[in-house]
């Protein structure tokens, strides 16, 4: 977030929409967006759980504040909440023994406690402004990353040492330095010649 604070010092103003990669997908990264009032398109973090396709946490129904239902119809009842920043939710014991989908005993639901934040996340990024976002971010920024790994040999350090290394990281800025460059000639030459026509 202090780089958004940094390019707002400098531009005087936030960015309206930002794209991000599924690393930035947390609630600090959420909840500044929204400080900011900047529309965000993050990347889904894809978790490896070991739950059952017909039963998983995303199907369960919220019925009320501190009650939820499985897909089955079994009620999960607030229990207690974690240090690790999660709420329980509990079935009635052995309510699950019979269940074809649970593979272990009673099934115990975790929501985090800024579910909030992140339902939130989840309807921007599945919204018409986000698909776009999403459309555009394959041809922007992962295509500068794309050309200095595979036009300019920086998939691979291929030094050692920090000195030699360090070396090889100014030498990509100085690559993303040209694109930009590049742009900027590009958007000068149009304006020269909108101002020309527009002279005429």
């Amino acid at each position: 977030m202090d780089r958004f604070d940094r390019l707002c010092h400098i531009h005087r103003t936030y960015a309206k929409e930002v794209a991000l990669d599924a690393g930035y997908y947390n609630v600090r990264i959420g909840e500044g967006l929204e400080k900011r009032k900047m529309f965000a398109y993050i990347s889904y973090r894809r978790y490896t759980r070991n739950e059952h396709p017909k039963c998983k946490t995303t199907q369960f129904r919220k019925v009320e504040e501190d009650l939820y239902a499985c897909p089955c119809g079994v009620p999960f009842s607030y229990k207690n909440s974690t240090r690790q920043g999660y709420h329980e939710y509990r079935s009635p014991k052995g309510s699950c023994g019979g269940c074809p989908y649970a593979k272990m005993g009673d099934r115990v639901l975790r929501i985090s406690v800024h579910q909030d934040v992140y339902e939130r996340l989840h309807s921007q990024r599945l919204s018409p402004r986000g698909k776009v976002l999403r459309s555009v971010r394959p041809s922007t920024v992962e295509r500068s990353f794309a050309e200095s790994k595979e036009l300019h040999g920086f998939r691979y350090a291929r030094y050692r040492g920090v000195q030699k290394v360090t070396i090889q990281v100014l030498m990509t800025a100085i690559n993303t330095i040209k694109n930009i460059a590049a742009k900027v000639t590009v958007a000068n030459t149009l304006l020269s010649i909108k101002m020309f026509l527009s002279k005429k």
